[in-house]
């Protein structure tokens, strides 16, 4: 008997306004699509897992439920991209630019956010936790109902709204932001190194998690 060999269809992705064909690939799983241009993309739910989206233009883009877990976009161009329930944890966005991104309820758990730019972006309810958002920045984003944790670091970091817990010291953010540098140094011989490499992103971080 001959052996019937099934291909597998294309996947087909095309413009979320006009529905124009912008490419086909066999699978999106580890693709590569480094600096290629996807703006205005529909691709809801999605499975990217492992691809290589650095550098690509990701504009108004549709990644609603999609899975970008291991997922690198160093430098990806997302500015107004709807993540909301997307999948990407564990996922490299340095310096990637996420502004006014549409994030609620993403899972950004274990995600490398240094340096990435998170001006207005919707994070309400988004799993940061363990996620790495050092020199971000989140001006004007929303970050309502989420929690940020960050272990690995000399003392984890655990960030609510209006209030910081550094190992063992927990306060609120108005009264990290009035302690002064012996203060600071009283704490732990290794507190003021600490503090001036992540005083910046901590304050920040929380500020945006506190409502106004």
């Amino acid at each position: 008997m001959k052996q019937v060999i099934m291909e597998k269809e294309m996947i087909v992705i095309k413009n979320r306004y006009t529905g124009s064909v912008m490419m086909e690939l066999k699978t999106l799983v580890g693709a590569n699509l480094r600096c290629e241009n996807l703006k205005d993309t529909d691709l809801r739910n999605a499975d990217l897992r492992n691809a290589n989206l650095s550098y690509t233009d990701l504009r108004n883009a549709d990644l609603s439920g999609a899975n970008l877990s291991y997922t690198d976009l160093r430098n990806a161009n997302l500015s107004y991209t709807d993540l909301s329930g997307a999948d990407l944890r564990d996922t490299d966005l340095r310096n990637a630019n996420l502004s006014y991104t549409d994030s609620r309820n993403a899972i950004l758990r274990n995600a490398d956010l240094r340096n990435a730019d998170l001006r207005g972006a919707d994070l309400r309810d988004t799993d940061l936790r363990n996620a790495d958002l050092r020199n971000a920045d989140l001006s004007g984003a929303d970050l309502s109902g989420a929690a940020v944790v960050l272990m690995g670091l000399k003392w984890n970091v655990y960030i609510t709204n209006g209030h910081i817990r550094i190992g063992c010291q927990s306060h609120d953010l108005s009264i990290w932001q009035g302690f002064s540098d012996s203060e600071i140094a009283k704490m732990d011989e290794k507190a003021s190194e600490f503090w001036s490499t992540n005083k910046q992103w901590i304050i920040s971080t929380c500020q945006s998690l506190t409502k106004e």
